[in-house]
């Protein structure tokens, strides 16, 4: 889902991009985001919502708490 206002979009629900799946990639989570956030900020996308995918709980847990 994309938004745009004004020159700024935002994309809510976003699960990942750039080679990086935030439900698998959960060894570093930290620079998952932060390639993600500056990858997306080339395209123009100034705000995004990290989410998962239905997965198992240990994701979650392991995930969840960084994000």
């Amino acid at each position: 889902m994309l938004f745009a206002l004004g020159s700024e979009n935002i994309i809510l629900y976003f699960a990942g991009g750039f080679g990086v799946d935030f439900s698998v990639d959960t060894g570093n989570v930290c620079a998952g985001l932060c390639n993600v956030a500056s990858g997306i900020l080339q395209h123009g996308v100034t705000s995004f919502c990290p989410t998962v995918v239905t997965s198992k709980p240990a994701v979650y847990k392991q995930v969840c708490v960084t994000m």
